[in-house]
Protein backbone atom coordinates (compact mmCIF):
# COMPACT_ATOMS: atom_id res chain seq x y z
CA UNK A 1 0.00 0.00 0.00
CA UNK A 2 3.20 2.47 0.66
CA UNK A 3 4.82 1.43 -2.61
CA UNK A 4 1.57 2.50 -4.04
CA UNK A 5 0.90 6.02 -2.78
CA UNK A 6 4.31 6.63 -3.02
CA UNK A 7 4.17 6.07 -6.53
CA UNK A 8 1.20 7.92 -7.13
CA UNK A 9 2.91 10.87 -5.16
CA UNK A 10 6.21 11.00 -7.25
CA UNK A 11 3.86 10.22 -10.65
CA UNK A 12 1.96 13.28 -9.76
CA UNK A 13 4.90 15.58 -8.28
CA UNK A 14 6.96 14.79 -11.66
CA UNK A 15 4.21 15.53 -14.27
CA UNK A 16 3.44 19.01 -11.94
CA UNK A 17 7.12 19.94 -12.58
CA UNK A 18 7.57 18.98 -15.88
CA UNK A 19 4.08 20.86 -17.03
CA UNK A 20 5.61 23.62 -15.45
CA UNK A 21 9.15 23.33 -17.51
CA UNK A 22 6.91 22.98 -20.87
CA UNK A 23 5.26 26.13 -20.11
CA UNK A 24 8.43 27.60 -19.80
CA UNK A 25 9.95 25.65 -22.79
CA UNK A 26 6.91 27.34 -25.16
CA UNK A 27 6.88 30.40 -23.71
CA UNK A 28 10.19 31.46 -22.01
CA UNK A 29 12.86 33.29 -23.86
CA UNK A 30 15.27 31.55 -26.88
CA UNK A 31 17.78 31.37 -24.54
CA UNK A 32 16.19 28.93 -21.82
CA UNK A 33 15.02 26.25 -24.29
CA UNK A 34 18.01 24.02 -24.13
CA UNK A 35 18.21 24.40 -20.43
CA UNK A 36 14.47 23.45 -20.17
CA UNK A 37 15.39 20.41 -22.54
CA UNK A 38 17.76 19.35 -19.89
CA UNK A 39 15.85 19.76 -16.62
CA UNK A 40 13.03 17.89 -18.61
CA UNK A 41 14.72 14.92 -19.75
CA UNK A 42 16.40 14.95 -16.16
CA UNK A 43 12.88 15.12 -14.75
CA UNK A 44 11.58 12.16 -16.78
CA UNK A 45 14.91 10.25 -16.28
CA UNK A 46 14.97 10.60 -12.16
CA UNK A 47 11.61 9.50 -12.00
CA UNK A 48 11.99 6.33 -14.23
CA UNK A 49 14.90 5.47 -11.78
CA UNK A 50 13.21 6.26 -8.57
CA UNK A 51 10.33 4.35 -9.14
CA UNK A 52 11.51 1.62 -11.30
CA UNK A 53 14.93 1.36 -9.95
CA UNK A 54 15.48 2.31 -6.84
CA UNK A 55 12.47 0.84 -4.96
CA UNK A 56 12.68 -2.49 -6.42
CA UNK A 57 16.69 -2.27 -5.23
CA UNK A 58 16.07 -1.07 -2.14
CA UNK A 59 13.74 -3.46 -1.49
CA UNK A 60 15.76 -6.38 -2.69
CA UNK A 61 18.60 -5.39 -0.20
CA UNK A 62 16.29 -5.40 2.73
CA UNK A 63 14.33 -8.28 2.47
CA UNK A 64 16.11 -10.25 4.61
CA UNK A 65 16.44 -7.80 7.00
CA UNK A 66 14.58 -8.15 10.50
CA UNK A 67 12.20 -5.37 11.00
CA UNK A 68 11.78 -4.83 14.82
CA UNK A 69 9.72 -2.32 16.40
CA UNK A 70 11.97 -0.63 18.76
CA UNK A 71 9.74 1.71 20.80
CA UNK A 72 5.86 1.17 21.19
CA UNK A 73 3.37 4.22 22.34
CA UNK A 74 -0.18 4.52 23.17
CA UNK A 75 -2.04 7.53 21.88
CA UNK A 76 -4.48 8.63 23.61
CA UNK A 77 -7.16 11.29 23.30
CA UNK A 78 -4.77 14.48 25.30
CA UNK A 79 -2.29 13.53 22.26
CA UNK A 80 -4.76 14.20 19.69
CA UNK A 81 -4.85 17.58 18.12
CA UNK A 82 -7.55 19.02 16.40
CA UNK A 83 -7.03 21.92 13.89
Amino acid sequence: MSIDQTFVRSLFTSLTLILVLFTIFIFGPESLKGFMLALIYGTLVGTYSSIFIAAPLLYEMNKKRKLTVIETKVITDDDKVVV
